[in-house]
Formats: C-alpha cells, structure tokens, sequence
C-alpha cells in the first residue's frame, strides 16, 4: 500500500503534446506570413560623380537653379590647365568658341552629356573634334539659321540629369535667343561633374 502511495503522489512525466495543425491554425500561420511585407526593389545608384558640385540648395521637388547663370560666360575666373594658378579673363576661351565655332562646343557638349550618361566616366576626349556632329550642325545653321534647334535636346537632357529648373519652352527660347549663352552654361554645367569624377 505504501508504494502505492508513492505512486500516486509522484507526478507522471508524458511526452510533450505535439501541435495538432487544425484548419483554424494553417488558416492563421498564413494570414501571419501573408502579411508580412513584401520584397523591395534593389537599390540602383547611378553613374557619374557630383551633380550638384556647388550644393545649390534644391526644392521639396528636388529641383534646383543652374549652377551657373545664362550670362556668366564673361568674366568668370577659371582654373588654368594646370590647375596651378588662377587665371581671371574677360571672355573665357569656351565662350570665344561659342561665339564663333557654335557647332563645334555643340557637338563637345552632345557627346560629353552622351558619353557620362552611359559611363558614368568623364569622356576622355571630351574636347576633341566631333566631325559629323560638327558638320551637321554647321551645315543646319548655314542653310537655315537653325542650328539653335539642335542644341534643345542637349539642354534638357542637362536639366533633367543635374534636376535643373525649366520647361521645354525654356529649353526651346533660351538656344534660340542666345545660342552662345546657352552653349557655355550646358558646357560648364558637364564640367562640375566631370572635374568632382577626377579629383
């Protein structure tokens, strides 16, 4: 009687209950795991190096102004060759080219834009000759005074990398009155990237 006793008293150890999966809990592990959020696209960080060199504050829009202005192509200090000494000259030597060789800065500035948009890398011969370019444009302008028409393209494609202010009509009127103007602040707005992939 007595081990009876001792029987009784002692707790009896069962195995663990294994978790019966009822219609109602698979029904609850999937409203769990389908609401989890779902995967998120891969971040992609594009090519080229600094698009807003001088921190031109931007808007809620994040568009922001030209780094440089429409006429700045006169009496901006530049950086000689070597980057050794500053040189401060009345009409920089972009804005003679632009002056007198309009299709040739042209031609540079399309295949520059080109050229960083797919490579992220500054073209190395970004100041060479662009034949067809060149002659296209010259040709278009000497026959029909037109040659401001290519350089729309160039412009807004500038304005939407760098997120630059402006409308197609801006992108329009602004080659059309002054094709030089427009030349050397698309030229100089390529070379604030071009220069931050090189430092």
């Amino acid at each position: 009687m007595g081990s009876e006793i001792g029987r009784s008293q002692s707790p009896q150890l069962l195995p663990p209950a294994k978790e019966l999966l009822t219609p109602d809990i698979i029904s609850e592990k999937r409203s769990i795991k389908d609401s989890q959020p779902p995967p998120q696209k891969e971040m992609v960080v594009e090519k080229g190096g600094n698009r807003n060199a001088k921190n031109i504050a931007v808007d809620d829009d994040g568009l922001r102004e030209w780094s440089f202005g429409l006429f700045s192509c006169c009496g901006q200090p530049r950086l000689c060759a070597s980057r050794l000494e500053i040189m401060v000259v009345s009409l920089t030597l972009l804005g003679c080219a632009a002056s007198f060789c309009p299709c040739v800065i042209q031609a540079q500035n399309e295949r520059r834009l080109d050229y960083i948009a797919r490579h992220g890398t500054p073209d190395p011969q970004r100041r060479a000759f662009c034949v067809g370019e060149t002659l296209t444009y010259g040709i278009i302008d000497l026959i029909t005074n037109l040659g401001w028409a290519l350089q729309v393209a160039t412009r807004a494609g500038v304005r939407q990398r760098y997120q630059i202010y402006g409308t197609h009509a801006s992108d329009c009127y602004t080659p059309y009155c002054c094709q030089t103007c427009d030349l050397v602040q698309v030229s100089r707005e390529l070379e604030l990237e071009e220069n931050s992939l090189l430092l």
